[in-house]
């Protein structure tokens, strides 16, 4: 009898040790999408509506003589169209999207209004200065003006689509953009390296503040904390922590030299996966 019960035991075991391998396995092929898309590991959860045939479109405006240079740049490298051309292929947006080079110079910023990204030329010159200072020199600077004017334009459509789809926010909507470029940066382009330009500049934007500072004798005031922006040292941290966490190996050198703390390092890749998998949930519902 004891034998009996023993070897029904041992069957229970074996099957219940067969479901879980049945399970993982399972999960293991549909928890993580295709790199290099953001295609959806499961069918879309609704249906694509009628008239949701809106397009991410691009234009150019004529740039003064002082801008020429990093205009030329822009167009001759064709990035704002590629990522333009690959959202539309991929979402299903309900009305368009439109990328303004030399748009309102108080940019760059989502137009809700008129459903544009405004991106002055002035603020790429500044860009190429910024970076410039910061050490690029050469085909390096010009990769680097690109990488960082790609990643802030993919911030704004951030806001776009949190616009467009209603997406819930649980923070600051700021914040949220960076995340989506980031996203964007390693599951869309493949490459989290992109980012490092932009957390440069972001890093050079802080220098330049804190220099004026101590050209002026003034300190921050309190319109610091209430803009609705982290700080720029925070972004710099925050993208390159969500980049180094999608593949610690890979984008080590994203954070090499920042002077992380071990405690910081190890909650990346957690974070990474917070943000990541957030925006596969709420991106699901709008593939195309």
């Amino acid at each position: 009898m004891r034998r009996r019960l023993v070897l029904v035991l041992l069957l229970v075991c074996a099957l219940a040790a067969a479901a879980a391998v049945m399970l993982v396995s399972s999960l293991s092929t549909q928890v993580r999408p295709e790199r290099g898309r953001l295609i959806s590991i499961t069918s879309p959860t609704q249906p694509r509506a009628a008239g949701d045939d809106g397009r991410v479109r691009v234009r150019y405006e004529a740039a003064p003589e002082a801008d020429r240079e990093v205009a030329a740049l822009v167009r001759r490298d064709g990035f704002a169209e590629a990522a333009a051309k690959t959202l539309t292929r991929e979402l299903a947006l309900k009305r368009d999207v439109t990328i303004v080079f030399g748009g309102n110079p108080a940019g760059p910023f989502f137009d809700r209004t008129a459903g544009t990204i405004e991106y002055p030329w002035a603020f790429v010159t500044t860009t190429s200065e910024l970076l410039d200072a910061n050490g690029y020199r050469g085909a390096d600077l010009e990769q680097a003006v690109l990488d960082a004017t790609q990643f802030i334009v993919e911030h704004e459509l951030g806001h776009a689509l949190i616009d467009q789809y209603d997406l819930p926010v649980l923070g600051r909507e700021e914040d949220a953009a960076d995340s989506f470029a980031a996203f964007v940066a390693v599951e869309l382009h493949d490459d989290g390296e992109k980012v490092i330009a932009a957390t440069d500049l972001f890093a050079a934007f802080a220098d330049t503040a804190k220099a004026a500072e101590q050209v002026t004798g003034t300190v921050a005031d309190e319109s610091e904390f209430s803009d609705p922006h982290a700080s720029d040292l925070s972004r710099f941290y925050t993208i390159s922590c969500l980049v180094y966490g999608a593949d610690t190996a890979r984008y080590a050198n994203v954070v090499a030299n920042l002077g992380l703390s071990k405690t910081r390092l190890s909650s990346c890749a957690t974070q990474w996966r917070q943000a990541s998998d957030s925006w596969h949930q709420v991106l699901d519902p709008h593939l195309d």
